[in-house]
């Protein structure tokens, strides 16, 4: 049996080459007549592959009906036709049997087809010289010593579409065996694909031989941008060496392969890109050992531009009813490639409308429309561009107009170049802050004497529950919490943090029903002082922070009592004009005059406002009197009663004494600068904490008839005590006040007992 096949192939060009032989049969194409138009049949035929090779002999039992030999004897002719895209130049043919010789050559040659060659003229007359084929240089060279293996030489090339013929020696016969090149396929699946993504890309070879194929070896390199995939998952049924299925990797080959006859194996592996194309992936030509280099594979992979991003929020998430938030839509651009086209529509939920101004912005191009006012925004005609995560904005400002929590889900978002991308979605919370309020149970009280600090919390949703509710009131230097810290009231199940001696009281983690409060309280105590405290504001997971509050508290002098038994003198006494007295001075806790009364800006004054009680509970009487740093003031207790609301003048009189700051001039119960006022008012409704003043001694200076003697007679210096001053006994006070004066009369009216100097036996 012979064998011919094509070792090696020079090309001045890059092409791919094989045998023209279809599997099954002996010889492919076979013209079924002789002569002219044997030999244009067989050109017209070729075409299905790239290179072509046609054995014809003389013999009757040839495969090729009714051909003449060449040399009139054994020769075979072969018609080698160029259907790649370069130049042949040379051809290398062997006969891996020792017999016959096929170079052994004799009257044999090489010619260009022309349209007619005639059985009677040979390729060449003479051997192995090079004749009839354009050029002289077209020869056989490379013959071996057993004369089956040699290179034929074109010159020129065999051009592209062009046709060659050279005759070998030897015999052919019905047991001519053909080798024909192993096929070799390529697909991806799935195919296309959305980049960033993956494809399975499968090598299929064939060998379509009845022997078996050994040495079966071919290449990849994939194109740009195309890699082996992180999981590269190979699958290989042909046995043999694969190398490159790696992450990453860029190329493939596949070498030693052993493929049995009319067999047909696999190799697959995962491959993966991040940018959208169109990826042609063409292999090496497929080689094996003793067979003809087969054709190269080729296939095509599409990577479309993959959904574009497309998110939206708003900032902040929650806002107050009225409040304003800036909602932005974000598009990001997933690949390398520009979408365009894009298109979407907001319907913002009820209760949020785009805010006037609606402050809208847009990086997207096309046209972004939000009416203020409305319900509704929209863009058409955007565009994201390249490359890889670039991203455009649209913001708008919205108004929450009532409480809720506002669910916005956008239209899907649509472009001219990319997949549909489903709605984004966002959260607004409309809600109220929750309130709270602070109070000490006293606005004054002594050094040391614990007072009740409460707190209220409440939620004034409708609709929300707050949730996580929390604050911390720090107290200011010198208050601290009493042990036991009397702890009274919860707020559902959050924690109250107060440590005894402490400074700090914390609420966290309570929740409240819309519109549910609670309400909890601790004692305090200090030194002398005054206090304003301050919480912290209230937060909770559902509303903005609220606003914090404060409280204040004076420990110390600012309100004392007394009660003088004997307001008129008793018979007999020397008394100085009547029996009780009133000794007040200011300590000048608020500062001092430099040079002086007046020589400073009045600097430190305080007004010491007197309500006198009788026994009944009737404030009879008020009035108040400034006093300048550290001078003595007297009132003559019953100068205070001769005049009284009531027309009784009692013989015991309770008097209460409030130590404020005195208002600026023509501003009375205000506050003009640093404790400069001169005016004094008992009846200012306004007083509050933040007017009481430092800085108040007075003492009860009065005379009694001594239990020895009826007729001898002593003097008792009492010193007026701090007491506790709540709200509502500042209010009565200053309201009764009100009363006394806006009667009109002067009655109860005791400004005019204000008189410099004290009185007493050791007048202090």
């Amino acid at each position: 049996m012979k064998r011919l096949f094509l070792g090696a192939l020079a090309v001045t060009a890059a092409s791919t080459l094989c045998f023209g032989a279809v599997p099954g049969a002996n010889v492919c194409p076979q013209p079924s007549v002789s002569g002219n138009a044997a030999y244009q049949a067989l050109v017209a035929t070729l075409g299905t592959c790239n290179l072509s090779i046609v054995v014809t002999n003389s013999s009757t039992t040839s495969t090729i009906a009714n051909t003449a030999p060449f040399d009139g004897t054994e020769d075979q002719l072969i018609g080698v036709t160029n259907n790649s895209t370069g130049t042949i130049t040379s051809i290398v043919v062997s006969n891996p049997a020792a017999s016959p010789a096929i170079f052994a050559l004799d009257n044999d040659g090489i010619c260009l087809f022309q349209p007619f060659i005639s059985n009677s003229q040979p390729c060449n007359s003479a051997a192995p010289g090079a004749q009839n084929y354009a050029g002289s240089a077209s020869s056989y060279t490379g013959i071996n010593a057993a004369q089956n293996t040699g290179t034929i030489n074109f010159s020129p090339g065999i051009p592209p579409g062009g046709t060659a013929y050279f005759s070998l020696e030897g015999p052919a016969s019905p047991n001519v065996t053909l080798l024909f090149p192993l096929t070799l396929s390529k697909a991806f699946s799935p195919n296309p694909i959305v980049a960033p993504g993956t494809s399975t890309l499968t090598f299929t070879i064939t060998n379509p031989n009845a022997s078996t194929a050994t040495g079966v070896a071919f290449t990849d390199a994939l194109p740009a941008n195309l890699v082996v995939a992180a999981t590269p998952g190979l699958v290989n049924t042909c046995g043999g060496t694969v190398t490159g299925a790696t992450a990453n990797s860029t190329s493939l080959s596949v070498s030693a392969v052993s493929l049995a006859a009319g067999a047909s194996c696999t190799v697959s592996v995962n491959v993966f890109t991040a940018i959208a194309g169109t990826y042609i992936n063409t292999t090496s030509t497929i080689t094996s050992t003793g067979l003809p280099t087969g054709s190269a594979a080729t296939a095509t992979l599409v990577a479309s531009v993959p959904a574009p991003g497309f998110t939206k929020s708003f900032s902040p998430t929650i806002v107050n009813v009225g409040g304003t938030s800036t909602l932005t839509f974000t598009i990001r651009n997933s690949d390398g490639v520009a979408v365009t086209g894009l298109a979407f529509t907001d319907a913002l939920p009820a209760g949020v409308v785009v805010a006037t101004p609606n402050g809208l912005t847009n990086t997207c191009g096309g046209t972004a429309t939000a009416v203020a006012g409305s319900g509704s925004i929209s863009l058409t005609g955007g565009v994201v561009n390249a490359p890889l995560g670039t991203t455009c904005t649209i913001t708008v400002n919205v108004t929450g107009v009532t409480e809720g929590f506002k669910n916005n889900l956008t239209s899907v978002l649509t472009s001219t170049n990319a997949p549909n991308v489903p709605g984004a979605a966002a959260t607004l919370t409309v809600s109220t802050p929750a309130g709270i309020s602070k109070s000490f149970g006293a606005l004054a009280v002594s050094p040391g004497e614990t007072v009740t600090l409460t707190f209220t919390i409440d939620n004034p949703n409708s609709l929300i529950a707050l949730h996580n509710v929390s604050f911390t009131d720090v107290l200011p230097a010198g208050l601290r919490i009493t042990n036991p810290n009397q702890l009274a009231g919860a707020c559902d199940a959050g924690i109250i943090t107060a440590v005894p001696l402490g400074n700090t009281i914390s609420l966290t983690g309570a929740t409240l029903a819309p519109g549910a409060s609670c309400t909890f309280s601790v004692n305090v105590f200090g030194p002398t002082g005054f206090y304003v405290n301050t919480t912290s504001t209230v937060t909770s997971t559902e509303a903005n922070p609220g606003s914090p509050a404060t409280a204040v508290l004076s420990v110390g002098d600012v309100f004392q009592i007394h009660t003088i038994a004997n307001v008129s003198p008793p018979a007999g006494t020397t008394f100085p004009a009547g029996s009780g007295y009133i000794d007040f001075t200011n300590a000048g806790a608020l500062g001092a005059d430099q040079f002086g009364p007046g020589l400073g800006g009045h600097l430190g004054n305080i007004c010491v406002n007197v309500y006198a009680f009788s026994s009944d509970e009737q404030e009879i009487a008020c009035c108040s009197c400034l006093v300048t740093p550290n001078a003595a003031v007297h009132l003559n207790a019953s100068t205070i009663v001769q005049n009284t609301l009531t027309g009784v003048v009692p013989t015991s009189i309770t008097v209460k004494l409030l130590a404020t700051i005195p208002a600026g001039p023509g501003a009375p119960g205000t506050v003009a600068g640093p404790f400069t006022g001169q005016t004094c008012n008992a009846a200012n409704l306004t007083l509050a904490p933040a007017n009481f003043a430092p800085g108040l001694r007075a003492w009860a200076v009065t005379a009694h008839t001594l239990p020895t003697s009826g007729v001898t007679f002593g003097v008792t210096e009492s010193r007026f005590e701090g007491a506790r001053l709540s709200p509502g006994e500042l209010t009565s006070l200053t309201q009764r006040c009100a009363n006394i004066v806006g009667n009109g009369s002067g009655s109860g009216s005791c400004t005019a007992a204000c008189a410099a100097g004290v009185l007493g036996a050791a007048q202090r």
